[in-house]
């Protein structure tokens, strides 16, 4: 009785981890091809956020695709559009931008406002968004508050001044005419 217990017990532990554990196979799907990506890739015709697009329907993951359009400035961090940049900004929830909708957003600020001027680079952007996320800086009038507050640090890679301008003063309706 001993041995029969013990030996259902091995077999539960053979089984049990394999049954939750069995890979989705598609049988009719083939892994993208070097060629397929770099159609896609070098496709002069199609923006950066449809490159991303055509590449997540090959089955690539985000992170691969940011490494795979690494030379494309806003699609080579999460992606994005000037209209998802703007619903973040009014909705509002600044935490949830992606750092390629940030320059978006201030390339298109940039481009209707005559005061404000600002290209960020994808490493300002990048800080942008970490800053806006550890600091659970939700709307426009909690950053400005923040920025406001002597006691409060903003870190070094962040440009508080052109951070100000896109994200505080600028008023997002201003973006309305260039909206896809």
């Amino acid at each position: 009785m001993l041995q029969r217990l013990c030996s259902l017990a091995v077999l539960g532990l053979i089984v049990i981890p394999l049954a939750g554990c069995l890979p989705e196979l598609y049988p009719d799907t083939t892994p993208a091809t070097l060629r397929e990506i770099n159609r896609i890739r070098n496709d002069t015709s199609l923006t950066a956020q449809q490159k991303r697009t055509e590449l997540e329907a090959l089955g690539i993951t985000p992170l691969t695709i940011n490494g795979l359009l690494r030379s494309e400035r806003t699609a080579n961090q999460f992606g994005g559009t000037l209209r998802t940049a703007y619903n973040k900004v009014v909705e509002p929830d600044l935490r949830k931008l992606t750092p390629d909708e940030v320059q978006l957003y201030g390339d298109g600020a940039s481009e209707v406002s005559s005061t404000i001027n600002v290209a960020f680079t994808d490493t300002a952007a990048l800080a942008i968004v970490e800053f806006l996320r550890a600091e659970d800086l939700q709307t426009p009038t909690e950053l400005a508050a923040f920025l406001d507050d002597s006691n409060n640090t903003v870190p070094a890679r962040v440009d508080i001044a052109n951070l100000r301008a896109v994200f505080v003063n600028f008023t997002p309706t201003d973006i309305l005419p260039i909206l896809p």
